[in-house]
């Protein structure tokens, strides 16, 4: 393919690896990127990194993008940071994007630094909102606690740079593919090869559907008090169709994969019932919860949860857990 312009100063949307189960984050992107770059009268790029790519290229092309910037090679099979980072550093200081805006994944979270550290530009994270005046990029956190929301800007460098919450923003209506979509092939020859020394890929497969894409959340806080009472939910959970997650206090206790956590420092989850046990419901949880219909349960009836439950129940972890079990089982 021919050498192709992107213009200057458009915002960029950076794709999760195409092989990624958080691959859907880039549909959010588009919606907010979108109206950024039409509000600034400036283009929106997808640029993806990774191997056989024409599957993912044609999805993509049905979203409202201009331009889709590609890395292809055999090198992008497996995730390798430094590769893929200094990739996207050599992508950004040849066309010069004025934003850059990934999803506050694992991947987003560990790459994006490194970039905006080798740019040496400003990078927000975890941003709920984005707005755009005059070519400046108003980034939106939560901030002390989640007590407030800080408006951060970044006027003088640039790209603008920003990971954003997942889940916060609609997932972006695809369209008949009217050919306005550009692609551009980036060729990528310097790659690192001495950093790691691949042995093997093992492809780790989950028996269940991802917790941020679960419509029942079964959450469990430090009020479980047991490894049986936790059996019990995962029980339960398998029952009712439903996933488990889990406050930080409880993953730092030791009784929870970290897999598991939700809230400010774990996954962000948007279910259609979130039915959360022994669960104070301090802030930096339920900053994680974006649900209309929350049921709770726990023995404290001046728990702040219950503040915003729609159903509350004041009960002994130990003694309902049991009686919900038997009940379902009949």
């Amino acid at each position: 393919m021919g050498e192709s312009t992107i213009e200057e100063g458009g915002v960029w949307v950076i794709s999760e690896p195409s092989d990624s189960d958080k691959f859907d984050v880039i549909y959010e992107l588009n919606s907010i990127g979108r109206k950024l770059a039409d509000r600034n009268n400036n283009t929106l790029t997808l640029v993806l990194i990774g191997y056989a790519l024409q599957e993912k290229i044609e999805e993509i092309k049905r979203f409202s993008y201009d331009y889709i910037l590609y890395a292809e090679n055999k090198m992008f099979e497996c995730y390798d940071l430094e590769n893929y980072a200094n990739t996207l550093v050599e992508m950004i200081r040849k066309y010069k994007p004025g934003v850059v805006l990934l999803g506050s994944t694992l991947y987003g979270r560990t790459i994006a630094p490194w970039i905006a550290s080798a740019l040496k530009t400003g990078l927000t994270a975890d941003c709920i909102w984005l707005d755009m005046n005059e070519g400046t990029l108003i980034q939106v956190r939560p901030a002390f606690g989640d007590n407030i929301e800080a408006e951060i800007i970044c006027p003088r460098r640039k790209p603008q740079m920003a990971t954003v919450r997942p889940h916060v923003f609609p997932l972006a209506e695809c369209r008949d593919n009217d050919g306005t979509c550009k692609l551009v092939r980036y060729d990528v020859t310097n790659f690192k090869t001495d950093f790691l020394t691949l042995l093997d890929r093992i492809k780790v497969l989950e028996n269940s559907q991802s917790l941020e894409k679960a419509q029942i959340i079964f959450a469990v806080g430090r009020g479980i008090k047991s490894k049986k009472n936790l059996d019990m939910v995962f029980e339960l959970a398998v029952l009712y169709g439903a996933q488990v997650g889990a406050t930080r206090a409880l993953v730092d206790m030791g009784m929870i994969d970290r897999k598991y956590q939700i809230g400010q420092t774990g996954v962000t989850v948007k279910p259609k019932l979130y039915i959360a046990f022994g669960i104070s419901g301090c802030i930096q949880h339920m900053s994680g919860v974006l649900c209309n219909e929350i049921w709770a349960v726990n023995n404290d009836e001046n728990a702040q949860i219950f503040k915003k439950a729609t159903l509350g129940c004041v009960a002994d972890i130990n003694v309902f857990l049991p009686l919900l079990l038997n009940k379902m089982k009949e």
